[in-house]
């Protein structure tokens, strides 16, 4: 059983972390614009065979997002000026690199309030015909990557330790 067939290359991983930087809207990278391969399983049997391990997985993330942290402190520097626009705070940045609305909870609610879809961040009164397109962050379906709970943790967890601070934090030890 090879795992690794399924698991994307780090050049991969580059090419869905700047990707949104080309394309226009936010809705467009997110959910329509996969250009990751997918295999679909023969039967439920071989669905685990495909599968990534947990460990993967969570290695998926974390590189994925410590890619995102990067972009994501590049955008604060020098903010877009395109037409993508954050559902969460209307300021011009894609909605799951929001640092006004960086909670998966608060993000929730403001998606609830103004009827958008977990799904994909459409207004749900519409009826649209939504996609179920995995996470670029989990690869999981049934939510937005802006609502990916596990990327968030990881993303918040980048934002304390950022490199100046460990660097405070040597300087701290090294006194000791």
């Amino acid at each position: 059983m090879d795992l690794t067939n399924n698991v994307p290359s780090p050049d991969n991983y580059v090419e869905i972390v700047e990707e949104p930087l080309v394309h226009g809207s936010d809705n467009d990278h997110h959910q329509d614009a996969d250009t990751t391969p997918h295999h679909e399983p023969d039967n439920d049997a071989h669905q685990e065979e495909h599968q990534a391990p947990p460990d993967r997985l969570q290695s998926h993330v974390e590189a994925v997002v410590d890619k995102t942290t990067y972009r994501m402190r590049r955008l604060e520097r020098n903010p877009m000026k395109t037409t993508v626009t954050c559902v969460f705070c209307k300021h011009h940045h894609y909605s799951d690199l929001c640092p006004r609305v960086p909670e998966v909870e608060d993000r929730r609610t403001i998606a609830t309030k103004k009827h958008r879809c977990f799904q994909c961040l459409l207004d749900d009164k519409k009826g649209h015909p939504c996609k179920e397109k995995p996470c670029h962050y989990c690869h999981r379906i049934g939510h937005h990557c802006a609502l990916c709970q596990r990327a968030i943790n990881k993303w918040m967890g980048n934002r304390k330790r950022r490199p100046e601070d460990k660097t405070a934090d040597n300087n701290h030890r090294r006194q000791k």
